[in-house]
């Protein structure tokens, strides 16, 4: 099901608290995007996933926490990639010393069979980064070592291994 709610009174901070409470009742998905309503009002309008069987305590959310008195219930059906988890190792060499480290992947693969995602979890990335700099005084990016990783994984090899110039 997809609930479809408009609203143009909403502060920022009440919307990161209701995106919340939405996923703890049982919603699959949240998103909300800005829009323009009658009278030249900025308003929002958010498209909430959910299963039939949360769809009271989502709309219970939805009216007491965001005063909504209405939203729509869009009947949907969902079509989701098959997913795979591994954990992939990581490699990162000076001349000197290496830093070794681990990071979870979750890797989306269509019905037929083609690999279509790779996503690395960005906690890991993270911690990837901050044990590199630590150990080897080196800053890398996100961006650079995400990049690595994909590249990798989308190639079927079992471990990423950067080598640093300096």
């Amino acid at each position: 099901m997809l609930i479809v709610v408009a609203l143009d009174d909403v502060s920022g901070d009440t919307t990161s608290y209701v995106i919340d409470k939405l996923l703890d009742k049982g919603a699959k998905n949240v998103h909300i995007t800005q829009t323009v309503t009658k009278k030249g009002r900025i308003g929002l309008i958010f498209f909430i996933d959910v299963d039939e069987k949360n769809l009271d305590d989502v709309g219970e959310v939805i009216m007491t926490e965001l005063g909504s008195t209405g939203y729509n219930v869009i009947s949907a059906k969902h079509f989701q990639a098959n997913t795979r988890l591994a954990v992939h190792r990581v490699i990162v060499r000076s001349k000197k010393e290496s830093f070794d480290g681990a990071v979870r992947i979750k890797s989306s693969i269509s019905p037929k069979g083609q690999l279509v995602k790779v996503d690395p979890e960005y906690d890991d990335l993270v911690r990837i980064i901050e044990g590199v700099k630590k150990k080897l005084g080196v800053d890398l990016t996100l961006r650079r070592i995400k990049k690595k990783i994909q590249e990798d994984v989308s190639t079927g090899r079992d471990e990423t291994i950067l080598e640093l110039r300096s």
